[in-house]
């Protein structure tokens, strides 16, 4: 490009930007807003208002508070022990290991268990702390992006404020509005040159959570670009710039912050990186890619209190790729790359994105940003190219947008606070009931084994054998494995395991019965105790068998059904409920001889079946031998008094006995 050219090219750039901020009349170009830090003030209120609304209306509902997840109790058990025992462990000072992805947030929360013992009011008080944190960082970072318009500042923070999604996770117990903080804060530091700053906060990222590091490649491929790709096409965009030598101080930094997190984790559990990204990734790695893509990513940013979000955001992505191939810098690109990068290390890594799409949040406010910058672009447009100096038309567009876009955040705000206080009262029924029950029913030397290793491990107090692997590494390695359940079962009889705690869709347990079950509603909870060589985990495999050979047989025995649930016996021929499953479609079949072969197989492997008793009464009712079926009718009734089919054979078998007798 010539010097002549060049310079033109320039000087259309920079009229091009002051055009969009000398727009006369628009009402967001009017500024400074008077009292802004009042304003500030407002916003970070009604981001603590919202909070305490959800905390409220959910205690009001259920009658106690409560966490919408059962992670929280895993950062609190961890800090509840390094507070008590001077040990970052998972039972007293026994079991030390790096069981919590956000090291950091569980340092605070110890921090606050000083001061207080109550598990809710330190969780509920730091996640609305760093989500009125977030409101402020955005008012700041969004000052940068908006050329100091005040109003457009105001308002973003009040969409990041009034945000529902934010909101319910602020007040879950996890790290996650700690984590946006950060992220926020981090980028406000790139954009505003805070050399010191941003290598500090970008380390702590790390010590948040461990996808900290999109952030770092976001940044350094920003850099990156505007040095190598843009800085010669627009001189404008890249006046304001970290040196070089700024950038490696910042990096520095952060490296040094990351190695240090590093070595905490190595010397607790001899691996760089926490155990639960390990078992997590590990157990959700084989997920169905196209169907994270298109419910996790595309229908949670474009539905519900986003409906009015995507259309200006891709709008304005549309802006930022036009400038790429121009080699015109737009200051969103870092955005945009840290958006695309978290998106992208999920569905390569770990294709989900947990209950209310919690890993995928801190994309929510800068999605939000973007969406703003293409508002702002389109009503410049029409203001500077379409209509000139009448505004009417302009304002209309953007002040209606705004209103409609609060109007839906505080709408589906309603939604968010009956979704909360249902997962609330979930979570109570069932973990923090069993939990309690643990410790008013189990010797204090007992071992529990469970999956969910949250609310039964901090209300419990027993020493726990994670079977997802969180904070028992050693089961890590194995947990993709076809044949887990083989190997956990001979685990679980080594480590002298006294009981287990499973939800039946996660490990179905058979050949034992619970000694207590929480809740009787989907999703079941069972304790059992555990009983080696009897007590069985079965493969999910053959649960996934099991149940599509039961809705078949809904519709009547048939080749296919049989064909499945021998299939599950090859896999697995411990279970007592393919052996029973079998009986039972042979039965229907009036194939009496598989029938009893496989029931009496049932029984014999768990003699306290009671369907399985009752089916072998049933099959002997109909081959008319009375006495055998009142033999095992009355045993099943003996296991379970109240089981009403057995009941009604007895009742039948007494009155033939009654006509016999007359």
């Amino acid at each position: 490009m010539s010097k002549k050219k060049y310079k033109k090219h320039a000087r259309a750039i920079k009229n091009e930007h002051e055009l969009a901020e000398k727009a006369a009349g628009l009402v967001y170009a009017k500024h400074p807003v008077k009292n802004f830090r009042y304003f500030i003030a407002l916003s970070v209120l009604l981001a603590v208002a919202a909070g305490i609304y959800l905390i409220y209306s959910s205690y009001k509902t259920n009658g106690y508070f409560g966490f919408p997840l059962d992670d929280p109790w895993i950062h609190l058990t961890f800090a509840k022990n390094l507070i008590e025992y001077g040990s970052f462990s998972y039972f007293k000072n026994e079991l030390v290991t790096s069981g919590s992805t956000s090291p950091i947030y569980t340092l605070l929360l110890a921090l606050f268990y000083i001061i207080s013992k109550n598990e809710f009011i330190i969780s509920y008080t730091a996640g609305i702390i760093f989500g009125a944190l977030t409101v402020f960082a955005m008012i700041k970072l969004s000052l940068l992006q908006f050329k100091n318009f005040e109003l457009l500042a105001i308002l973003a923070a009040l969409l990041i404020a009034l945000q529902p999604k934010l909101n319910l996770i602020s007040v879950s117990g996890m790290e996650t509005s700690m984590f946006i903080f950060f992220v926020i804060a981090s980028l406000f530091a790139y954009r505003d040159k805070r050399v010191v700053l941003l290598g500090i906060l970008m380390g702590i990222t790390i010590w948040c959570r461990p996808e900290g590091f999109v952030l770092w490649i976001a940044v350094a491929l920003d850099y990156f670009l505007r040095n190598a790709f843009f800085k010669k096409n627009d001189p404008i965009s890249v006046k304001k710039i970290f040196a070089f030598r700024d950038i490696v101080i910042s990096f520095i930094i952060a490296i040094a912050l990351a190695a240090a997190y590093f070595g905490f984790n190595y010397i607790l559990s001899g691996a760089l990186l926490p155990n639960t990204f390990r078992a997590k990734t590990e157990y959700y790695s084989r997920m169905d890619r196209a169907f994270f893509l298109e419910n996790d990513v595309i229908k949670y940013f474009s539905e519900g209190e986003f409906i009015l979000i995507w259309l200006p955001f891709l709008f304005y992505l549309l802006i930022i790729i036009r400038s790429i191939i121009r080699r015109e810098y737009n200051s969103y690109l870092v955005f945009i790359l840290f958006i695309i990068g978290l998106i992208g290390v999920y569905y390569l890594k770990l294709p989900f994105s947990h209950r209310f799409g919690r890993y995928l949040m801190p994309v929510i406010p800068l999605y939000i940003l973007i969406a703003i910058a293409g508002i702002k672009t389109i009503t410049d447009f029409i203001q500077t190219k379409a209509v000139k100096r009448k505004t009417f038309l302009p304002n209309s567009i953007f002040l209606l947008y705004f209103v409609a876009v609060l109007g839906m955040f505080i709408h589906h705000t309603f939604e968010r606070r009956e979704e909360f206080t249902m997962h609330c009262k979930y979570q109570n029924e069932r973990h923090v009931t069993a939990g309690r029950w643990i410790r008013e029913n189990t010797e204090p030397s007992s071992v529990i084994a469970t999956h969910d290793v949250g609310a039964i491990a901090y209300y419990g107090e027993r020493k726990i054998i994670d079977m997802a692997g969180l904070v028992t590494p050693e089961l890590v390695e194995r947990i993709s494995d076809e044949m887990y359940s083989e190997y956990l079962n001979n685990y679980l009889a080594e480590h002298k395991v006294d009981y287990i705690v499973a939800l039946r869709n996660w490990f179905e347990i058979v050949n034992d019965k619970p000694v207590f079950t929480p809740v009787n509603s989907f999703e079941f909870l069972d304790v059992f105790k555990y009983h080696p060589g009897r007590t069985h985990i079965q493969p999910k495999e053959v649960s996934q068998k099991n149940q599509a050979a039961l809705q078949l047989m809904q519709n009547g025995a048939s080749p296919e059904v049989l064909y499945n649930l021998h299939q599950s016996l090859s896999i697995d021929p411990k279970s007592s409920q393919t052996h029973f499953l079998l009986g039972a479609a042979y039965a229907s079949i009036k194939d009496y001889s598989n029938a009893e072969k496989y029931l009496k197989n049932a029984v014999e492997l768990f003699p306290e079946f009671a369907e399985a008793n009752f089916g072998l009464a049933k099959l002997n009712f109909e081959q008319k031998k009375f006495d055998e079926s009142l033999l095992y009718v009355k045993t099943s009734l003996e296991i379970d008094p109240n089981f009403t089919p057995a009941i009604q054979l007895l009742m039948q078998l007494n009155s033939l006995n009654d006509k016999n007798i007359r």
